[in-house]
């Protein structure tokens, strides 16, 4: 799972801002251990082998859906958008652009079909890579142990920087969270302050409004 949020993370980087060999990298692949950790917990509760694997593609494929909705609506605005530019626009935006949206699908096939790799490596090969029984308890504690190491550097590497930090906390907004520290973490950030009640997001005009190059 480490692996598997990395891969999604340098290729949904890759495919839409670039920019891989920078600073900012080392906290985006530091998360994505932490994230992709609680990934194998979750996917190794069970001492059923298949219900094991249920999961683990379950959470594989689900994984993969943000970052495919995130690389269309850059590909088509140019921008990325929070989760309440998401839910409050998705309807409009594809009853009013239906066939720039099909087309942009077309031309995106090669870029989908390697977001859709790991689910289908995984549901292909899962069988050898899931154990047969709940993995061991010095298993599942090495692993949360990393995910929290990997966690907390990523945050200590952040806090002492002088530029990512503002970023990360005071000046914090969706677009420089998801092209500096990846789009799982600017994800939570922005659910976090949604929750909280704080609008510090990316502003960005309706879509409506905007020139789209497709």
């Amino acid at each position: 799972f480490p692996v598997i949020v990395t891969y999604y993370e340098l290729l949904f980087r890759i495919a839409t801002v670039g920019g891989v060999f920078k600073v900012s990298t080392i906290y985006m692949l530091l998360f994505s251990i932490a994230y992709g950790g609680i990934g194998y917990l979750l996917s190794s509760i069970f001492r059923n082998r298949k219900t094991n694997r249920i999961i683990a593609a379950v959470l594989v494929g689900l994984t993969c859906v943000p970052y495919i909705v995130e690389y269309l609506i850059y590909r088509f605005f140019k921008t990325f958008y929070d989760i309440g530019m998401v839910t409050g626009t998705a309807g409009d935006a594809a009853t009013t652009y239906t066939s720039e949206i099909f087309q942009l699908i077309l031309t995106s096939i090669p870029v989908l079909i390697l977001f859709f790799l790991p689910l289908a490596l995984y549901l292909i090969f899962g069988q050898k890579i899931v154990p047969a029984y709940r993995s061991k308890a010095a298993v599942r504690i090495i692993s949360s142990a990393t995910s929290v190491i990997s966690y907390v550097l990523a945050l200590l590497l952040i806090t002492a920087s002088s530029i990512y930090a503002p970023m990360y906390k005071a000046e914090y907004n969706f677009r420089s969270s998801v092209e500096n520290f990846g789009l799982v973490t600017g994800l939570r950030l922005d659910a976090k302050y949604l929750i909280t009640g704080r609008d510090n997001s990316f502003n960005i005009e309706d879509p409506s409004t905007m020139e789209n190059n497709p």
